[in-house]
């Protein structure tokens, strides 16, 4: 039998020190962190008009979709009900 399966496994030479690899790990996550909270760029909306495909199980077709300053989706339907209540400073995409 293969002695590796008995837990003998050990670390490859070439491997770096353990505290390299949670420093590397821990920058990779703090760069990942958003900068600002929920209300800094919540406000700020864009409106993106053309064909969306919506992926819904009926298949679903619209003609606009707006996004707010974080990415999430506010609306999904035609462009004037899209439009309905978004007040200005709305970039159209």
């Amino acid at each position: 039998m293969n002695k590796t399966l008995h837990g003998e496994l050990t670390a490859p030479r070439h491997a770096p020190p353990r505290s390299l690899v949670f420093v590397a790990a821990l920058t990779l996550l703090v760069s990942c962190a958003t900068t600002g909270g929920a209300g800094s760029a919540g406000t700020a909306a864009t409106v993106f008009v053309g064909t969306i495909l919506t992926m819904d199980d009926r298949g679903t077709i619209a003609g606009a979709v707006s996004v707010d300053g974080l990415g999430r989706i506010l609306k999904v339907g035609a462009e004037k009900d899209v439009m309905d209540g978004l007040g200005t400073g709305v970039d159209v995409i």
